[in-house]
């Protein structure tokens, strides 16, 4: 095999090609993130943005879009922000990663959302989750019925908070695309407060994602940024940007004011996103991991995906599964408590901090 380490914006119109034909055959890759439009905005937000091209015999017939690190460390095209990412690859060729990565001189590939669906990620995984989706493919109003008629409480619920908003502060105003600076600055500041609060890193801080976001929001053919947003009266109660593209949207950030809780303008928001499948050209829309209830209550399926450290052995290999390792033993000794969380902890919290990072 011949691996050729590219920017995006270096890739040959061959290339090209290969690359927007493999995506359209391969359901695994399937959305916005697997584009060569998200590579190219990913490029233009913070220059270590690389593709592998893998060609037999050659002929190209896959590519993995990376970030390369110290060490041969290398992360998702996106880095720790990119909801799905893997490879795009031939459908009829399986293309092994680590027999990837050796010729690019790369030891060891980090993934915490790559379809299990293909099967190098799914062999390697030491952790397997799934994203919840939702299948508009026969439109709104049979979705609705449907869900209505499993979850009849919750969207019950919904409808009770929703009238109860409109009675006590004003009737719903929805902008499928909002504009207005005043709604960016709300999204950013409420979920930078929810970041701080939980401890985590502040997505909202960070200079190459705000880039990556303003590129996005210029447009892509097959990755564009959509910010909503849903008012009650006058006032702004919630705020969502998500990612569209190849007949796909990806839930992506999603804050709202903190005061209005009580009526779930978060949730009324996604409803009203989901209506808007038309003119989003999307008939299936990712809500994205964790279980939550509020995921499971608008769900249709999920996806499969997996999350560990695929590569060949190598002190950077190495010391990736170890520190996995000593995470996965600790959260398996009961008699520790919350005392079993704390490697954990401690290692996905410089985890992040690295993968937000940008040379």
């Amino acid at each position: 095999m011949q691996v050729d380490l590219k920017r995006p914006s270096e890739l040959t119109g061959a290339e090209q090609q290969a690359w927007d034909q493999f995506a359209r055959d391969d359901p695994s890759a399937a959305g916005p993130n697997f584009s060569r439009s998200f590579a190219e905005a990913v490029e233009a937000a913070r220059p270590d943005a690389r593709v592998a091209v893998a060609r037999l015999r050659g002929s190209v017939v896959g590519f993995l879009p990376l970030h390369p690190g110290l060490g041969g460390h290398a992360r998702p095209l996106g880095g720790p922000i990119s909801d799905l990412h893997g490879l795009v690859v031939r459908p009829d060729v399986y293309l092994d990663v680590p027999g990837l990565l050796a010729p690019a001189h790369l030891s060891a590939f980090a993934f915490h959302a790559a379809p299990a669906l293909q099967p190098t990620f799914f062999r390697a995984a030491d952790e397997h989750d799934g994203v919840h989706a939702v299948d508009l493919s026969s439109g709104f109003a049979a979705y609705e019925a449907d869900r209505r008629a499993l979850k009849d409480k919750a969207f019950k619920n919904l409808d009770r908070r929703a009238r109860k908003a409109d009675r006590e502060i004003g009737a719903p105003v929805f902008q499928l695309h909002d504009q207005r600076p005043s709604a960016w600055e709300s999204l950013t500041a409420w979920k930078s407060a929810q970041y701080r609060a939980a401890g985590h890193p502040d997505v909202f801080a960070c200079d190459w994602v705000l880039r990556l976001f303003k590129v996005l929001r210029r447009g892509g053919p097959d990755a564009r940024l959509v910010v909503s947003s849903l008012s009650f009266g006058d006032r702004l109660a919630a705020v969502h940007a998500g990612l569209a593209g190849r007949g796909v949207f990806q839930f992506w950030f999603s804050a709202y004011d903190p005061a209005l809780a009580p009526y779930s303008p978060g949730q009324q928001l996604r409803l009203e996103i989901l209506k808007a499948h038309g003119a989003l050209e999307a008939a299936e829309f990712h809500l994205g991991r964790g279980d939550y209830q509020q995921k499971r209550d608008l769900a249709t399926h999920q996806i499969a995906v997996a999350a560990g450290v695929v590569g060949a052995p190598s002190a950077t290999w190495l010391a990736i599964r170890a520190a996995r390792a000593v995470e996965e033993a600790a959260s398996r000794m009961p008699l520790l408590g919350t005392l079993s969380a704390v490697p954990g902890k401690a290692f996905r919290r410089i985890d992040r901090f690295t993968a937000f990072h940008a040379p």
